[in-house]
């Protein structure tokens, strides 16, 4: 009994199942602080997260963070000096945001939504961010997942409990904040006593492979930096040209779906090792194959959650967020049809072939341009419009990529395309709106509304396609 459950706090259910109750917690706590919170309280709570997470790409200290499980992989001799540089270049990428976060938060405070005291307390707790995660990697590369992701969770249900009775005891949205600082001091501290007592830190500087791993993470992190800012440039740049307020409304708006996204994840997991091997033997056809299969494997669940989104954005909204947010459902609107892009897997055969020096080519050229025509139009249009063309943005190295995938597998992408597959999963999707929208009239309310019919909607096209297989099964 022992030994299984040993076997088991080693295998990666402990940091699956942990990782999903963290966010799942993040994504339910917004929903309850919209019901404690007034709206341009909440516009602060959503931008000061947004930039704390822009901090670690900014910085690049992600970097040597997630370059742990490859130095995990190194001799046993050396293995910990490593590790523990590892910790020293985190510590030191980290620290690269104190002094110009400092200056522009002093000098050009004015042009952030954000008072100055709250923006010294974002830079400080940037600062802490990945230092205070290098330990639980480390347990969690070395074999002991269950600590390593506990650990994580902790400090996520410290933070959650805090943020709640805050909000509901003093409705303030400054105290929240420094109450976070207080946590991350804490959590850095907690967890540089952990590393230091376990040896996997160290206040020792081994320049030699702390520039070795510089030299292994930084063209990682630059990539992850490229591709952070493309898929986030309009809530960055419009979060410094609305009120509070209005960006409340906006990035609620793009609502952020984690199972939709571990699906493509999960897929391409699965399909980046079968590419691979049809590549050695080349087996381009194999590799065509795969691919089309992929994408109509997104598509089974992609296409019906656009349509749910995008027709029952209204009640959606109101279910989550209450009727004080029901502008939130314009964006909502708009920002489902970003799911569409998760249906291309574009860099996976590049990953597949090792070219991925042409995705960061492409990240690189695009960044630049990306920030130019969504400063433009967040500017001098509609914040509906600004959505729409971010998600046109990120649409075109999917398409280039997709393209010259299908050159790798010396096809054209019309072959790649399951157009059966998608014309049976768009037919259902639209039947089955049609038909809920026929019936709207028959209930008091778009809430009570939602709530009969949208359930209808999933277990009649699940059921379809799930009665479908087994019948093709047998």
């Amino acid at each position: 009994m022992h030994s299984s459950i040993k076997r088991l706090s080693q295998d990666h259910w402990p940091v699956f199942l942990l990782s999903n109750i963290t966010s799942i917690i993040n994504l339910i706590l917004p929903i309850i602080l919209v019901r404690l919170l007034a709206p341009e309280d909440m516009g602060l709570y959503k931008t000061f997260f947004l930039y704390l997470s822009l901090i670690p790409f900014l910085t690049m200290a992600g970097g040597p963070v997630n370059s742990i499980y490859f130095w995990i992989g190194k001799k046993e001799d050396e293995r910990m000096e490593y590790i523990k540089s590892s910790w020293s270049a985190t510590l030191f990428l980290s620290s690269l945001i104190l002094v110009p976060g400092f200056i522009a938060a002093f000098f050009f405070h004015h042009h952030f939504t954000l008072s100055m005291p709250t923006l010294f307390i974002l830079i400080v707790t940037g600062f802490l961010v990945c230092p205070a995660g290098h330990f639980s990697e480390v347990c969690i590369a070395r074999g002991e997942n269950f600590l390593g992701a506990a650990l994580a969770m902790i400090f996520e249900m410290i933070k959650t409990v805090g943020f709640l009775y805050i909000a509901w005891k003093y409705q303030d949205i400054d105290l929240l904040f420094r109450f976070y600082f207080f946590m991350m001091i804490g959590s850095f501290a907690f967890m540089t006593y952990m590393g230091y007592r376990d040896g996997s830190l160290s206040f020792e500087i081994n320049q030699e492979k702390i520039k070795e791993i510089l030299k292994y993470s930084l063209p990682i992190s630059l990539s992850a930096f490229f591709i952070f800012i493309i898929d986030k440039a309009d809530q960055l740049i419009i979060s410094t040209l609305t009120s509070a307020e209005a960006f409340a409304f906006y990035s609620l708006g793009c609502l952020v779906i984690p199972p939709l996204y571990l699906l493509e994840t999960s897929v391409q997991k699965n399909l980046i090792p079968k590419l691979a091997h049809a590549y050695t033997e080349r087996h381009l056809l194999n590799m065509a194959h795969h691919y089309k299969k992929g994408i109509g494997d997104i598509a089974y669940l992609i296409i019906p959650a656009v349509f749910g989104l995008f027709f029952y954005a209204s009640p959606i909204t109101e279910l989550l967020y209450t009727k004080t947010y029901l502008p939130s459902a314009v964006y909502l609107q708009v920002f489902a049809l970003s799911y569409l892009l998760l249906l291309i897997p574009h860099d996976s055969v590049l990953r597949a072939t090792g070219e991925t020096k042409v995705i960061m080519k492409v990240y690189f050229w695009l960044t630049p341009f990306s920030i130019l025509f969504i400063f433009l139009a967040a500017k001098y249009l509609d914040l509906r419009t600004t959505l729409l063309i971010s998600i046109v943005i990120k649409l075109l190295p999917k398409l280039y990529c997709f393209s010259l995938s299908a050159k790798l597998m010396k096809t054209s992408i019309k072959e790649l395309i399951p157009f059966q597959r998608l014309s049976q999963f768009v037919g259902l999707s639209a039947l089955l709106t049609l038909v809920s929208f026929a019936s709207k009239n028959l209930f008091a309310n778009e809430l009570q509304w939602f709530l009969v019919t949208a359930p209808v909607f999933a277990l009649v096209y699940l059921g379809l396609f799930i009665f479908k297989h087994l019948r093709n099964s047998a």
